[in-house]
């Protein structure tokens, strides 16, 4: 069982990493501003495509982008626990108790399969194959 100094440290990791996401992502007033030109845009049937088009593909990416950053949080706002690069399939022991999710991702690379947890509870973890 880690130390609380390592509970902190892996902690303050995380917060970082997560604040570094947001941090380069446009801030919710950017985008609401591109928004608002954006709509007027469609309203005064602007012939500007190029602007149009600019501002639509920002507005998409920035959507992407913070779909995948919340995807990557558990309900806890933390960062899931991924296993990239398992040799063997999950277990009931792969739980909340050896960091794991629900919403956790498993890759066994020498089977080529894929997983996902749908219940982390201690000893009975369930993980849900995902590859046919």
């Amino acid at each position: 069982m880690p130390t609380d100094s390592e509970r902190i440290t892996t902690l303050e990791t995380q917060m970082l990493a997560v604040q570094s996401e947001i941090q380069s992502l446009p801030t919710l007033g950017e985008v609401v501003t591109l928004m608002d030109t954006f709509t007027t845009k469609l309203d005064t049937n602007d012939t500007d495509h190029n602007l149009y088009d600019q501002r639509l593909n920002l507005l998409e990416t920035y959507v992407s982008q913070i779909r995948a950053l919340l995807s990557s949080l558990n309900a806890s706002g933390t960062a899931l626990k991924k296993n990239l690069v398992a040799t063997v399939s999950p277990t009931v022991t792969d739980d909340q108790t050896a960091g794991y999710s629900v919403g956790s991702d498993w890759f066994d690379i020498t089977n080529d399969d894929a997983y996902v947890c749908l219940d982390n509870s201690t000893g009975a973890a369930v993980w849900k194959k995902t590859t046919p």
